[in-house]
């Protein structure tokens, strides 16, 4: 029996720059389940993201340690899963440093006590590259570091909800249907200066006003402006996991409305800090940008 949020090959929807990481779950059966984690037994690249898993009976609660950090995990289809993303915080530049991290799974039990389970993952390097981008006058004001920080306290708290299920189901929808230019975690220098900045999520390239479409089924948990990344919506697909959709010259959706995968939420442009019409999407784990293009169907 395939568990409720395995798509139909059997893996665990998670990205790891353009790969799903395998991970099967047992059968369920009718005997006494006793409680197992279950993370990618192979490498996950700096920008990738996982699924950590516990089955098991008798279970009331699972908070999944990575990282020093506490994810919450959800109950689906019978088990628990965390989204655990290994990119960057937002409003920083810095990714998960490659090498060997523990995976702690502490569990709640149903009538009280608690029980800790281990595992591990590996996180290979990634080369990300360098680009030189000229702003004019009026563009380089937004990078004003008090417009930034105003920004970044709004995403911290819109990435940091947490919706207790899944909204999403299988592989995501491509939110617009223009090439890809720009790549995710690419380090940006402005009109010469030294490499600071770090691209959080990928762009498509589209003309003014082309549709731009929901990746997945959720809830918008904002819709309007911002000073760098203009016009922007980001929709709450549960479980922690968000999708951001910027530099859009018309939102059409609030905060709060449900849509489902591929309904039309707006329209690309280049309001904030652009330098022409596209679209910039990103994805993000429990606060982390992660490389989005790994959670699309494959072409």
């Amino acid at each position: 029996m395939d568990h409720p949020y395995l798509c139909s090959r059997r893996t665990l929807l998670a990205m790891a720059g353009g790969a799903l990481l395998a991970a099967r779950l047992r059968p369920v059966r009718a005997a006494q389940r006793a409680p197992r984690l279950s993370v990618p037994d192979f490498p996950i690249p700096q920008g990738g993201c996982f699924l950590a898993v516990v089955e098991g009976d008798g279970i009331a609660g699972v908070t999944v340690w990575f990282a020093g950090r506490p994810y919450t995990a959800v109950a689906d289809g019978g088990g628990w899963l965390a989204v655990i993303g290994v990119g960057q915080r937002a409003g920083l530049t810095e990714q998960h440093r490659p090498g060997g991290y523990d995976v702690v799974a502490a569990l709640t039990l149903e009538g009280g006590g608690t029980r800790t389970l281990s595992g591990g993952v590996r996180i290979d390097p990634a080369g990300f590259p360098v680009e030189a981008i000229w702003l004019d006058a009026a563009t380089s004001a937004l990078l004003d570091p008090a417009l930034v920080e105003q920004e970044i306290a709004v995403l911290r708290e819109v990435l940091a909800g947490l919706t207790p299920r899944r909204l999403w189901d299988g592989f995501f929808h491509r939110p617009a249907d223009g090439p890809l230019t720009d790549v995710f975690g690419s380090r940006r220098s402005y009109n010469g200066g030294p490499a600071t900045g770090s691209h959080s999520g990928v762009d498509f390239g589209v003309e003014m006003g082309a549709p731009v479409r929901a990746a997945a089924a959720g809830q918008v948990a904002f819709a309007g402006p911002l000073p760098v990344r203009g016009n922007a919506i980001y929709l709450d697909h549960g479980a922690g996991l968000f999708t951001g959709y910027c530099h859009l010259s018309r939102i059409a959706v609030t905060p709060g409305q449900q849509v489902r995968a591929g309904e039309g939420i707006g329209a690309a442009g280049s309001s904030g800090l652009a330098t022409g019409p596209h679209l910039h999407w990103e994805v993000a784990a429990a606060g982390y940008h992660v490389n989005g293009l790994g959670w699309l169907l494959p072409a």
